[in-house]
């Protein structure tokens, strides 16, 4: 700004205002610009909280599931046939219809009704 006469305090007052204005205005689009800064890193930060909450109970479940389904996926029942001796029936307890408890000798001896 060029240096202004002393007679012209008028012309002075209507720049100084105008630079204050100019600077008001400056300075309201910076606190805008900082709350939506703000803004932005709430929002991250509850992004990230979520994803952190989802891997970590992904983790757990595996961890915790992981396991029991290694132990199922290479038990005998979820194995294909390997040898010549497998056999896919499943294994009986109880006598099967019209069995004779003499046919199975090891199985305990039972005595039903009539």
């Amino acid at each position: 700004m060029p240096p202004i006469p002393p007679n012209d305090w008028s012309e002075y007052k209507r720049k100084v205002l105008a630079q204050l204005k100019r600077d008001e205005a400056d300075i309201k689009e910076l606190f805008e610009s900082q709350e939506q800064l703000r803004l932005d890193v709430v929002t991250f930060q509850t992004k990230v909280k979520t994803w952190a909450a989802v891997g970590a109970a992904i983790g757990t479940v595996l961890l915790t599931l992981g396991p029991k389904f290694v132990d199922w996926l290479f038990s005998e029942r979820a194995s294909p046939p390997s040898h010549e001796y497998y056999d896919p029936r499943p294994r009986q307890y109880a006598l099967p219809p019209n069995t004779y408890q003499s046919d199975r000798p090891h199985l305990p001896q039972t005595h039903e009704g009539p």
